[in-house]
C-alpha cells in the first residue's frame, strides 16, 4: 500500500518536471527564434 502510493508520488513528480522541462525548453526557443 504504501509503496504503490509512493510510486505513484514519484509518477506525479516526474510528470510536473518534465512540463517545467519542456515550458522552459519552449520559451529558450521563442527567444532565440
Amino acid at each position: 500500500m504504501v509503496y504503490e502510493f509512493d510510486s505513484e508520488i514519484k509518477m506525479l513528480e516526474g510528470k510536473m518536471k518534465w512540463k517545467v522541462m519542456r515550458s522552459f525548453c519552449r520559451n529558450i526557443l521563442q527567444k532565440a527564434l
